[in-house]
């Protein structure tokens, strides 16, 4: 799912659907182990809680979410899916690659209401990013118990989210800070654009 299984395609290689000219689509993905994926998730947002490295200062759970996902980790209780529910977003078409840290946010998801119209609702949530693929954990007072709709990984399939690379939120903060960093630090900028062109991969 990561652009670095795709062999050097520019587009994710597995077929999924798009939502007409829109950028976003969807895809169904099956899963060997859907319980061992959602553990290693959940280990990358232990790890970021607990660790003192400023990068993460940010990132904060409650006293009794952090025990509860300490116990899972080290295989004292199992887990519900229901807690930190988890989706999933797949950039599917390559872009550039960047080293963005975890963050905070407010993530605006589907409910599906008892006469199944839809709402959009925002959550708050910590975002993790990989190269294409990027994670939310839903962490506010009421997503502990929240609908299924919500909860993407469990079981042995996996429904996934997809947007272009050009249309996706980390393509325009890409670019915004590129921007930022061209105006905000012009020498600093050159030389280091300089130094990759000399060298490049």
């Amino acid at each position: 799912m990561v652009w670095s299984d795709w062999g050097g395609a520019a587009r994710c290689p597995v077929s999924y659907s798009s939502f007409g000219d829109t950028s976003l689509g969807i895809r169904q993905v099956e899963l060997e182990d859907g319980r061992r994926l959602r553990l290693f998730f959940l280990s990358i947002l232990w790890r970021c809680v607990e660790t003192s490295k400023n990068e993460f200062s940010h990132i904060h759970l409650d006293k009794d979410r952090t025990n509860g996902l300490r116990r899972i980790i080290c295989g004292i209780e199992d887990y519900d899916v229901q807690f930190l529910p988890l989706s999933l977003l797949q950039i599917s078409s390559a872009g550039e690659q960047h080293n963005y840290i975890h963050s905070n946010e407010f993530i605006k998801t589907p409910k599906i209401n008892e006469d199944n119209s839809i709402d959009v609702i925002s959550m708050p949530a910590i975002r993790v990013y990989f190269d294409g693929l990027v994670y939310n954990f839903y962490i506010g007072d009421n997503v502990d118990g929240a609908d299924d709709e919500l909860i993407f990984l469990h079981g042995s399939q996996m429904i996934v989210p997809t947007v272009e690379s050009l249309g996706s939120i980390q393509f325009a903060r890409h670019d915004a800070d590129l921007v930022a960093a061209q105006t905000g630090y012009p020498d600093e900028f050159r030389r280091i654009k300089q130094a990759i062109s000399k060298n490049p991969k």
